[in-house]
């Protein structure tokens, strides 16, 4: 029983380890600049990445960008407001000044101009290098306003985080699970073994009925 609970915990613990383990992708071009420099090995979440939050930096397929993937930050989600003036040295999210640190150009929060609602089930996203970035921002007057589908994401950049560590470790956990239970089952069968020999050896051993 202990045997057959380790294996199947186990192996939910490897597949989920298999579907959510990070791939690393290097970064081809400084949009993402300086949160991930150019020609570095970004590590993605995989598989379903759940809900999409601000903050988020992505891997997700846009309209825009037909030659692949654009990595990029979620800087707004569905219901948000997101505007930018010329001149502003932040953005405006629902009517607050949105605070990035992370940005490369601390008072150049973007190179163009736009008022977005975002609709419910779509992000607005934007690179850390607003001034090389082909983000949502490059396409306010379109049919979507430069919005994409959250369920477009692809993947989530998991390096350094705690997640990423957990992931990691409850894959391992699940290997250690999987060679516990392989070990109970070894064990088994030579102890089931054992007994069947000794079984036998007993009856050789036994003087036939009716005799003294």
């Amino acid at each position: 029983m202990a045997a057959a609970v380790l294996a199947v915990v186990g192996a939910a613990l490897v597949a989920g380890f298999a579907l959510g383990v990070v791939r690393p992708v290097t970064a081809v071009s400084d949009s993402m600049t300086p949160t991930l420099p150019l020609d570095r090995r970004v590590h993605f979440e995989q598989g379903p990445v759940g809900a999409v939050e601000r903050g988020d930096v992505v891997r997700i397929p846009v309209p825009w960008v037909p030659d692949g993937d654009l990595l990029t930050r979620v800087v707004a989600v569905g219901g948000d407001r997101v505007s930018s003036t010329a001149g502003a040295t932040t953005l405006t999210l629902n009517g607050e000044p949105l605070v990035e640190p992370y940005l490369r150009d601390a008072d150049r929060p973007s190179a163009f101009d736009f008022d977005v609602t975002v609709p419910d089930g779509r992000i607005f996203v934007m690179g850390d290098h607003r001034l090389n970035s082909r983000d949502s921002a490059m396409d306010p007057m379109g049919e979507e306003q430069g919005t994409v589908l959250a369920t477009n994401v692809r993947a989530k950049v998991a390096d350094s985080s705690d997640g990423f560590v957990l992931v990691c470790a409850l894959g391992m956990l699940g290997v250690l699970m999987l060679a516990a239970c392989l070990g109970l089952t070894i064990a088994a069968l030579v102890t089931r073994g054992d007994a069947r020999r000794a079984g036998t050896l007993a009856g050789r051993m036994s003087p036939p009925h009716g005799t003294s």
